[in-house]
């Protein structure tokens, strides 16, 4: 389950905040917590700073994951994670899901399986191949301009315009 979706929430910081604030007093809980379910954090989504702290805080043998993210030492994109994050979470023996989503790959939308596969091993580079894989970010039947991602490119959905998708 993600921490949160782009923006500030009462566990933490999304990376579109100008303040990535870190985990919260009530996010720590909320990681102690997924962890007694056995429900694995997805900071997909997430600030750095706060992605840093829940990956530190996580208890033993529950690590996060990065479900769905391409690496920024690829390309320079606030969405993407640096090679000290997946590094970080790699160390704890958490996922990394690569991302083959356009906007944020190197090539942007011209990138090609070529392109993709570069990024896996990119990634298996810096942590293992045993801690990587493909991780989809698609949202079926959703066009880039559909409603839908019109809505999930907003603050909850409804307030302050976050990115230009969907518009």
């Amino acid at each position: 389950m993600q921490l949160t979706y782009n923006t500030q929430d009462y566990s933490s910081a999304g990376y579109t905040e100008p303040n990535d604030s870190g985990l919260t007093g009530f996010g720590r809980q909320v990681v102690n917590e997924m962890a007694k379910l056995e429900m694995v954090v997805d900071l997909s989504h997430v600030g750095p700073k706060t992605s840093e702290d829940a990956i530190n805080h996580a208890p033993e043998g529950k690590p996060p994951c990065f479900s769905h993210v391409p690496p920024s030492g690829m390309k320079e994109h606030p969405r993407n994670n640096s090679d000290h994050l997946m590094k970080l979470i790699g160390s704890k023996g958490g996922f990394v899901g690569l991302s083959q989503f356009g906007p944020h790959m190197k090539k942007d939308n011209d990138s090609t399986i070529n392109d993709y596969v570069d990024a896996l091993d990119y990634v298996i580079g810096l942590i293992g191949e045993d801690l990587v894989g493909i991780g989809s970010d698609a949202s079926e039947g959703h066009g880039m301009l559909s409603e839908f991602m019109a809505w999930c490119n907003k603050d909850k959905g409804y307030a302050r315009q976050l990115t230009s998708w969907g518009s």
